[in-house]
């Protein structure tokens, strides 16, 4: 197989949306959001040309992007494509403000790459294309790859990115000598609409647990491959996905002729939301009105109300922890402790309960109250 990141990232989202796009090859028209980013791709692409022989201007950029801007991509909507335009020159704008071209020691940019993976008897390729290669002052590398994305994701998942470990990989396949010598990588990721970069560290035991990683990811595809079945796993991101009208998931809303009941379960699925919201109020009130008759209780040492319906219990139930170092002085003499990192307060009673009675004193001494629960029995007066 041949197969990019992005293709690896499919799978992993998707099984169904990978064997539609790789297996079957089935085309689909790019995305408005798409076409946005590979425009704002290009323009940084210009910006950065090293074989310029004096640095792209804002203003050079800003009209390039003017330019190639294509209107007819919104289809009429004038209020959407005016704000795209407008979030487009904004992020150029910001972009300039913080990054000067010219300082910047560029190595290559949408540089190609191809690593080879063997998986038993077959080997693999997986395929990318770097958007920035750049050369730090400390002579290591920084690879960066720009995302037009709303959304900006944790460090820890930057730190994990599969598509950061691929880049990686195939810097390292462009120049070995990079892991050979143990040079460090730094790659990142720049979230243009935020204006905002996100990086991590790698080095070469990082290439080892990515190779395996690979090696994991297309072990999982074979598999797929020989059960043939590849089924659609639902998620955030299929408002955007081009093959809804093959997607199993969809096959109600994109069925050519009207099924039976049409109507009327569309007025039941309207009712069902309307009911979903109305319970929603009705769990907001039902939390107002156990505060209120709590707070009653309280002021008044009550632990019981009476109304006209009949009347309502407050029983409160406590939740406890334990010392694991004063539980461990009581249970190691007795050989009955093992290291833990948390302590079952149910396994601890039971075990408790075979125990001399000091034993089971110490124990009760190490609890402490961690925080109390409260439930309200409603009893309805008899008629």
């Amino acid at each position: 197989m041949r197969l990019s990141y992005t293709a690896l990232s499919d799978f992993k989202t998707c099984p169904l949306k990978f064997k539609l796009a790789q297996i079957d090859k089935i085309k689909t028209p790019r995305s408005k959001d798409a076409i946005f980013g590979t425009l704002l791709h290009d323009c940084l692409q210009l910006a950065f040309d090293p074989r310029r022989a004096l640095p792209a201007t804002e203003e050079e950029i800003l009209n390039y992007f003017k330019n190639k801007w294509d209107r007819e991509v919104y289809q009429g909507n004038e209020a959407e494509e005016s704000m795209a335009f407008s979030s487009g020159v904004a992020i150029l704008k910001d972009f300039f403000a913080r990054n000067n071209p010219a300082e910047a020691k560029i190595v290559d940019l949408e540089k190609s790459f191809t690593i080879p993976v063997a998986l038993g008897q077959q080997e693999h390729q997986i395929t990318g294309k770097i958007d920035r290669i750049d050369k730090l002052p400390d002579d290591s590398f920084e690879i960066i790859d720009y995302k037009t994305t709303k959304k900006m994701p944790s460090q820890q998942l930057v730190d994990n990115n599969l598509q950061l470990t691929v880049y990686h990989l195939g810097l390292v396949q462009l120049w070995p000598k990079i892991e050979e010598e143990n040079r460090p990588v730094k790659v990142s990721l720049y979230f243009l609409k935020h204006d905002e970069k996100l990086s991590t560290q790698k080095t070469r035991d990082d290439l080892k647990e990515a190779r395996l990683r690979l090696k994991e990811e297309l072990a999982a595809i074979e598999k797929y491959q020989a059960q043939n079945n590849w089924q659609p796993t639902p998620n955030a991101l299929c408002d955007w996905c081009g093959f809804k009208h093959l997607c199993p998931m969809f096959r109600h809303q994109f069925s050519p002729v009207p099924l039976p009941d049409s109507d009327k379960i569309k007025d039941v699925i309207g009712q069902f939301f309307q009911l979903k919201e109305e319970a929603k109020k009705l769990k907001i009130k039902e939390v107002e009105f156990k505060q209120l008759i709590d707070r009653f209780l309280e002021a008044n040492s009550l632990e019981r109300v009476f109304g006209e319906e009949g009347f309502i219990t407050r029983r409160k139930i406590p939740f406890y922890s334990f010392d694991p170092a004063k539980i461990k002085d009581v249970m190691e003499p007795l050989g009955r402790f093992l290291e833990v990192i948390k302590i079952d307060s149910a396994k601890l009673k039971k075990a408790a309960s075979t125990l001399p009675a000091p034993a089971r004193q110490a124990i009760a001494e190490a609890k402490k109250l961690e925080r109390e629960s409260k439930t309200f029995q409603l009893t309805k007066k008899k008629s």
